[in-house]
């Protein structure tokens, strides 16, 4: 089976990416609780 991803798909790339940047920055404080 394959899969595509949809234009609406496409069009949250940057946001999705953005935020997994933020995560890999942030992640270690967040997963601490601080």
């Amino acid at each position: 089976m394959e899969y595509q991803i949809t234009p609406l798909g496409s069009s949250l790339r940057p946001t999705l990416e953005s935020l997994a940047g933020w995560m890999r920055t942030h992640g270690q404080t967040l997963a601490a609780g601080e």
